[in-house]
């Protein structure tokens, strides 16, 4: 600034405090709300302003301008006309007026300098400065110019942090629903004739594959698909884990099993629904029974006619206290294959736009039945995954397959 003149240089100076002031409140901020930065913009204004009067005004939901902070009397700067709001929400980027004519800002005030900073291409943040006895300088007008640019520059890299820290933050939050899916369960180990492959890569957070002991030779594996709010999921990950070991120790059916999840769901406060197959097998009596609500799928593969049938299901648990649990006994022979797969497999959307659908799962158990459990449900898994598109109608994976011997 060697060799400006001395009103100039007190003008540069002033900008030059604004600014710095501004970049020490924020040097260290993660995050900056539209009010801090308002308050921000305000601040350095009344720094600039040497003694002049000063508003800012923010766009709200509703488009309109309200004042967010300035002098005692800034809210008597803008001239109460459309004009005025039209200006302030308009495409005027800087602007400085000598010779008011009182369309934009009232007339007690002789001078006023303007700025609109905008935020995705709309006018989103309005400063104004008003001087009552004398015009603003050129050097002063240059000075507000570098001060608005850098508040420009500024909303531009607070944007950019906030972004990056709700990145980092929904990253945090995506670890530790995958921390919580991975410590679902008892240690209760799984039979060998039992497989299970998850991908939960979509990280999404909603499903889990349980698997329990309910008697000296029989066990019951659940898959469920948990619809809840972000902040909700977590714990509805813990209690579906936390009822179905509960319940998996009595002697209810899997049907019944549901029916009580589905009652103490509809109790829940908020919104918390669960899409769920539950699979009790008994080998010394050679049956099994499937259960399920919501959109999980089941199959069954049998032997004899080398033939998968898909079961679906209807409503998932907790949305009415009348959702209907479908169920069914079916009696295995050695060979036969019972498998339960979330909706994340059936909807993934194939290359060609269509879905993958149900029959698409079965008709690779009946080219794959050969395969034991783990490596049947790897190959479903795989099966889909290669078919699909990647990123579209993301959603967690779960297969289980229970091969009967």
């Amino acid at each position: 600034m060697l060799g400006l003149p001395m009103k100039a240089l007190k003008a540069h100076e002033r900008a030059l405090k604004a600014i710095t002031h501004v970049r020490k409140e924020i040097g260290g901020a993660l995050t900056v709300s539209a009010a801090a930065y308002a308050e921000l913009l305000t601040e350095g204004l009344r720094i600039f302003s040497d003694g002049d009067e000063y508003g800012v005004f923010l766009r709200d939901e509703t488009g309109d301008f309200a004042l967010s902070g300035g002098s005692p009397r800034a809210e008597t700067i803008i001239a109460p006309s459309p004009t005025s709001r039209d200006t302030l929400g308009g495409n005027v980027k800087f602007r400085c007026d000598n010779r008011n004519d009182g369309s934009v800002v009232d007339r007690r005030w002789k001078s006023w300098i303007l700025f609109s900073i905008a935020l995705k291409g709309e006018p989103w943040i309005s400063a104004v400065l008003t001087r009552k006895s004398r015009r603003y300088s050129e050097a002063e007008t240059e000075a507000a110019k570098h001060l608005a640019a850098y508040f420009g520059a500024a909303l531009k890299d607070i944007r950019s942090r906030n972004k990056k820290a709700a990145h980092l933050a929904e990253e945090a939050r995506h670890r530790f629903l995958l921390r919580t899916q991975s410590g679902l369960g008892r240690e209760n180990p799984a039979p060998e004739n039992y497989g299970c492959r998850q991908d939960l890569s979509a990280l999404t957070g909603s499903d889990a594959a349980l698997v329990f002991r309910n008697g000296e030779a029989s066990w019951m594996s659940v898959l469920c698909d948990v619809t809840a709010d972000d902040e909700e999921r977590q714990t509805a990950l813990v209690y579906i884990d936390t009822w179905f070991s509960v319940l998996s120790q009595t002697s209810l059916d899997a049907k019944g099993i549901l029916r009580r999840l589905n009652a103490d769901m509809v109790r829940r406060r908020g919104e918390c629904y669960a899409s769920a197959a539950v699979i009790k097998v008994d080998p010394k009596k050679r049956r099994a029974e499937i259960s399920g609500c919501g959109s999980v799928t089941a199959y069954i593969f049998r032997h004899e006619t080398m033939t998968a049938e898909v079961i679906s299901f209807g409503a998932a648990a907790g949305i009415s206290a009348d959702t209907e649990i479908g169920s069914r006994i079916q009696a295995v022979e050695s060979g036969d294959i019972l498998c339960a797969c979330s909706d994340g497999l059936t909807e993934a959307r194939k290359k060609g736009g269509d879905l993958v659908g149900a029959q698409a799962v079965a008709d690779v158990i009946t080219r794959n039945y050969f395969l034991g459990a783990e490596d049947l449900a790897a190959k479903i898994l795989t099966a889909v995954t290669e078919s699909s598109r990647s990123g579209v109608n993301a959603d967690d994976r779960t297969v289980q397959v229970i091969k009967i011997d």
